[in-house]
C-alpha cells in the first residue's frame, strides 16, 4: 500500500509543479528528435510524420498531433531495481504532450530510485501549429 501511495504522489507532482511554473517562452518548432527504444502500441503504425515537436525553452519539449502511440522504457541500473513499475502519461490538456517535463524527467527520476518507468506517448487531438518557426 505504501508503494502505491508513493507512486501516486510522484505522478501527481509534475501537475503541481507545472501549475506553479512561470510563463513559458513562445514555443519553437524543432525537428523530430531520435526516439530510441519506443515500443509501437499499434501494429504497423510507426510514422511520426504528423507529429509537431516544439521546444519550450530550457530543453523542455512538447509534441502535438501524435497519431502513433509508443511506450518508452526507462529502467533502473542493473541491481538497483526494486520490482516496482509505473506508466508515466505526460499531461497537455488533450492538445499536446509535455513529453520532457512531465514524461522523461519523471521517468528518469523514478529509474534512479529503482522503479521501472514507461513513458506513454499517447494520441492527442489533431491541431494546428501554434509554435512559431525560425
Amino acid at each position: 500500500m505504501r508503494k502505491l501511495i508513493l507512486s501516486l504522489a510522484v505522478l501527481a507532482l509534475p501537475a503541481t509543479v507545472q501549475a506553479q511554473a512561470p510563463n513559458w517562452p513562445d514555443p519553437k518548432v524543432i525537428p523530430t528528435p531520435a526516439q530510441k527504444g519506443g515500443i509501437p502500441l499499434i501494429a504497423g503504425c510507426t510514422s511520426t510524420a504528423t507529429e509537431i515537436w516544439e521546444s519550450r525553452g530550457s530543453g523542455d519539449m512538447a509534441i502535438r498531433n501524435v497519431s502513433c502511440p509508443t511506450l518508452t522504457p526507462y529502467l533502473p541500473k542493473k541491481g538497483k531495481g526494486n520490482g516496482a513499475a509505473v506508466i508515466v502519461a505526460p499531461g497537455g490538456a488533450f492538445r499536446l504532450l509535455a513529453i520532457h517535463h512531465e514524461g522523461e524527467q519523471v521517468a528518469r527520476w523514478l529509474a534512479d530510485h529503482g522503479i521501472a518507468a514507461f513513458v506513454l506517448k499517447y494520441r492527442v487531438g489533431q491541431g494546428g501549429v501554434i509554435a512559431t518557426e525560425d
